[in-house]
């Protein structure tokens, strides 16, 4: 297994490299990272420590679909499929269609009215977005007079990297909607345009309804929808997403059947907090390290804590990993392991420094495994009904549950908060009585 620490170099090393790239981020489905993801969304231009530190060039970068044939043509079969059930007169969940030579209209509402037949598709899907555009922001975020984003708005970063999500999803071919659809939206994030979404109105039990039909709304131009405008100055203003889509001279989307519940029905909101809360649990890790290797150091300790024949006869892999680190990061250190340095007192280091792999090790263990589960949910498709082109066939299933990004945030929240428990014991030594003293340079 790849060494924690020096994964996340290269994850710093990636990072650079795409923000300094001529070239925007290629959207296909199956490969984004969360490299990429903190590219997009600008997170390192707050954050991080470590990314302030190392990067050169902070800024966005941009996003857009893959320009591939084979990336289209399995949206445009999805269509065909999810055409063919409907003119089949099969039910479908959140389509809507008037079946030719029928009076009876096949396919279904949403949620609990999936029993009602709604004729007016077009209509069906405007009205998903509307019902879901339940958030609650102050007065001042909407009309001529807003100057600034309301601290009740989810924060521009995860906007942006919600919309890089859900296009990679869409392009997966699996939800019968329009690449034009998913390029519109790529385009209108990519130029520093983003909705206004509150930070309360959904809990992914459903999908991230209520957020992700804040961007159905953008691209309708419905002017109850307020969007940030980035100008080139850095300012941002805040306007109806129907002014912005008339200053650019685009069209506002007509959606046809299946791509309003498309656009909302995923995971891509809570899927974006987890990724790039992940980001610094992972560089909170590593500053962990650091600190403590400082605190052996601080107070005269012993480079023998974290010898390799402890975790060989305990071979757990985070353990191994912490002991690796401090012991590299303390090599040539003239404050431990130094036979003219008198070793009196104790005979061994304290128990803060003594067993801080014990302690880190599992930490790292779920990062990780929090990672691999959120590196998958990048590149899923979360949706429902499914379609399956290959087979002609529609899968009415519950892909839309953030279960996977819940159980990561769990991991990390547990390891976080470990992490503050132990790292004020390790720092308070050097500045305790009792603890050994430092000695002189």
């Amino acid at each position: 297994m790849c060494n924690h620490l020096n994964q996340q170099l290269a994850v710093w090393s990636d990072i650079d490299r795409l923000v300094q790239a001529e070239h925007n981020v290629q959207l296909d489905g199956e490969s984004l990272t969360i490299a990429q993801l903190v590219a997009i969304s600008g997170m390192l231009q707050s954050l991080s420590i470590f990314l302030m530190i190392l990067i050169s060039r902070r800024h966005r970068k941009g996003f857009e679909l893959s320009k591939a044939t084979k990336l289209a043509q399995r949206m445009r079969d999805s269509i065909g499929v999810v055409q063919k059930h409907m003119d089949g007169q099969n039910i479908v969940y959140g389509e809507c269609a008037t079946i030719k030579q029928s009076k009876h209209s096949m396919n279904t509402a949403p949620g609990a009215n999936a029993d009602a037949r709604p004729t007016d598709y077009r209509k069906l899907q405007s009205s998903f977005f509307q019902h879901h555009q339940c958030g609650i922001l102050p007065e001042t975020a909407f009309g001529a007079t807003a100057t600034s984003a309301s601290p009740m708005a989810l924060p521009d970063d995860v906007v942006i990297a919600s919309a890089a999500i859900r296009c990679n999803s869409l392009v997966r071919g699996h939800s019968a909607i329009r690449y034009h659809v998913v390029e519109s939206l790529a385009d209108l994030i990519s130029r520093g345009i983003t909705p206004l979404i509150p930070c309360r109105g959904s809990i992914s039990a459903s999908g991230d309804l209520s957020p992700l039909s804040y961007f159905g709304g953008m691209l309708e131009g419905n002017k109850g929808v307020s969007v940030r405008l980035q100008r080139s100055d850095g300012t941002q203003d805040i306007v109806p997403a129907s002014e912005v889509l008339q200053g650019l001279g685009k069209d506002p989307i007509s959606f046809e059947a299946k791509e309003g519940l498309s656009i909302m029905n995923g995971t891509a909101v809570s899927t974006a907090f987890a990724a790039l809360v992940l980001q610094d649990c992972q560089d909170l890790v590593i500053l962990s390290e650091l600190l403590t290797a400082m605190a052996v150091e601080a107070l005269c300790g012993k480079v023998e804590n974290f010898h390799p024949f402890i975790g060989a006869v305990r071979p757990h892999q985070g353990q191994i990993e912490v002991a690796d680190n401090v012991r590299d990061f303390l090599t040539g250190s003239k404050l431990t392991g130094n036979e003219s340095i008198p070793q009196t007192g104790l005979a061994q280091d304290r128990y803060s420094i003594r067993t801080a792999s014990q302690w880190m090790g599992p930490l790292i263990e779920d990062i990780r495994t929090a990672e691999l589960q959120l590196k998958v949910e990048l590149n899923s498709t979360t949706n429902n009904p499914l379609i399956d082109s290959t087979n002609a066939r529609i899968h009415h299933g519950g892909n839309f549950q953030a279960a996977a990004a819940t159980s990561a945030m769990e991991k990390s929240r547990t390891a976080i908060s470990s992490e503050p428990g132990f790292e004020p014991r390790t720092s308070a030594k050097p500045l305790c009585g009792r603890a050994r003293a430092l000695v002189h340079l």
